[in-house]
């Protein structure tokens, strides 16, 4: 499994039921509204929460992702039944 990074915030519209459309991003799962859509008061606001990302991104430590496959998983849980087994922790029937 390749290493994942949170995916970087966009500029997003929306329309309300007056077919006002307002601009908002989405921050690790949150909605975060920058007011009427094409504003430049809505592009700045955008662009200081792109800069706090990109400054919080850069501080996350990047760890190295494990990969398992399916058989690795399933070698790896026959070696600990049978160390269970040998251990008589589990009794076969």
């Amino acid at each position: 499994m390749p290493e994942t990074t949170p995916s970087r915030p966009r500029y997003l519209a929306r329309q309300n039921a007056r077919g006002v459309r307002y601009a908002y991003t989405r921050l690790e799962g949150r909605m975060i509204s920058l007011g009427r859509y094409g504003t430049e008061t809505s592009y700045a606001h955008f662009r200081e929460l792109e800069q706090a990302w990109e400054a919080s991104v850069a501080e996350r430590p990047h760890t190295p992702v494990a990969t398992l496959t399916v058989a690795e998983l399933a070698e790896r849980y026959l070696d600990h039944e049978a160390a269970r087994c040998e251990a008589n922790e589990i009794h076969r029937k």
